[in-house]
């Protein structure tokens, strides 16, 4: 079970081990970032490989019961699991990393990089988030 944000290749993998996954969106498409049409066809991909995704539907509780974990949704239905993997996004931050001591140039919160990805000294690159593009 997760919120928008998670990684999909995770949703992906633990269904592609067995594991039962319910995809739970607050919002009404998948992903946010996305066009909605990218959104509809990723909903449906992951229906056709086998996840349950419940966009529109918001997590008000989460309860032990026995044992199963419950989550409880805005709209009466409760999903049950044996693990609960929450992901309520992330908000980038290289403040306090002390990148500046092995020259790495920060326009906080990001990384600075050229072109090519390079943070200065050359040797460092910078990867996704941190870099503040995709």
């Amino acid at each position: 079970m997760t919120e928008q944000d998670a990684p999909a290749d995770v949703d992906g993998v633990f269904n592609r081990f067995g594991v039962r996954v319910t995809v739970v969106e607050a919002l009404d498409r998948l992903p946010l970032r996305e066009e909605p049409e990218a959104g509809a066809l990723l909903q449906e991909v992951f229906e056709a490989e086998g996840l349950e995704v419940r966009v529109g539907a918001r997590a008000t509780e989460v309860r032990q019961d026995g044992n199963e974990i419950v989550v409880s949704l805005d709209n009466g239905a409760d999903v049950r699991g044996e693990r609960l993997l929450v992901a309520t996004g992330r908000q980038t931050s290289v403040d306090g990393l002390g990148l500046d001591t092995v020259g790495v140039a920060v326009s906080s919160p990001f990384i600075e990089v050229d072109d090519h990805l390079h943070a200065y000294p050359t040797f460092h690159r910078g990867v996704e988030d941190a870099l503040g593009q995709l």
